[in-house]
């Protein structure tokens, strides 16, 4: 998996966290730090563009999950809880579409977010620019 981040100097700042490559239990809790740095930076918004990402385990729901879940000022689940942690994260009945969007989702990981039921949990859209108009309309 390959990282890389950018700032977006709009109103409001958005960070934007670019995803590459395979994200897997072995490296789904660097995209969830990244993007709690990216988050506590100050920027308030985040998009993660999965454009490049070419696959997307279940410990890569979990990282999106997290992920949420920090730029929604909640407490993470923690890995170290097991199934019991990815049971709390099926039976997640809040949304987080606010201050988190995911973009560019490859066709065969949007599939298997709506096979597992977590797709209605978060704003997922075609492209980085429709994620920023809905952010500024939240922002007004």
């Amino acid at each position: 998996m390959e990282l890389s981040s950018e700032i977006i100097i709009e109103n409001p700042l958005v960070a934007v966290l670019n995803v590459s490559g395979r994200v897997d239990g072995s490296n789904y809790l660097a995209l969830v730090e990244r993007a709690r740095e990216l988050y506590v930076g100050g920027t308030g918004y985040l998009i993660l563009n999965l454009e490049g990402c070419s696959y997307l385990s279940s410990a890569g729901f979990f990282a999106l999950h997290n992920i949420a879940l920090i730029t929604n000022k909640l407490e993470p689940l923690n890995q170290d809880d097991g199934w019991s942690a990815f049971r709390n994260m099926a039976n997640e009945k809040r949304d987080f579409k606010d201050r988190f969007k995911i973009v560019n989702v490859p066709q065969n990981i949007l599939h298997s977010l709506e096979i597992a039921g977590l797709d209605s949990l978060y704003a997922i859209y075609p492209a980085r620019q429709d994620a920023l108009a809905a952010f500024t309309k939240i922002a007004h």
